[in-house]
């Protein structure tokens, strides 16, 4: 498990537009929980950035003999301008067959680009759940798990 936050850069984050939160290991429900229940909104979303930098990580780390995913949580659409466009994003990360890492999106509000965070999901052999209707986070969160 790697857990990550992504906005633009903030007076916490004055570099990056997306920061490690917990690092790669095995999964501890309590310490996700903690992270998840610790971050706060701020700044705007970077998305692509996001997703190029987690997808390159996995990559980096990537083991064979395990799940090999990216999980993309987000209540937003990609508002970093410094940043990758979507076409450059899908172009540059070619997903590559022999070390596949699917990646997998939710989008939890309204103002979620869902169409996009569904072209992302694809182009890696991943999905995309729209929950952003709040009565519709648990069962993507049971989709998602079931797509394992």
């Amino acid at each position: 498990m790697w857990g990550g936050s992504f906005s633009s850069e903030t007076a916490q984050r004055p570099k990056s537009p997306y920061s490690e939160e917990v690092r790669l290991s095995a999964f501890d429900q309590k310490t996700f929980t903690r992270e998840i229940n610790d971050l706060h909104v701020e700044g705007d979303t970077e998305l692509y950035a996001t997703v190029r930098a987690a997808h390159r990580h996995m990559l980096d780390n990537y083991d064979p003999s395990r799940i090999n995913a990216v999980v993309l949580l987000t209540d937003g659409k990609n508002e970093y301008p410094k940043g990758v466009d979507l076409a450059r994003l899908l172009r540059d990360d070619a997903f590559d067959p022999e070390r596949p890492i699917k990646i997998f999106c939710i989008a939890f509000d309204e103002q979620s680009d869902f169409g996009t965070l569904d072209r992302i999901a694809k182009a890696s052999a991943g999905k995309a759940f729209d929950a952003r209707d709040p009565a519709k986070i648990d069962d993507a969160f049971v989709k998602l798990v079931s797509s394992f």
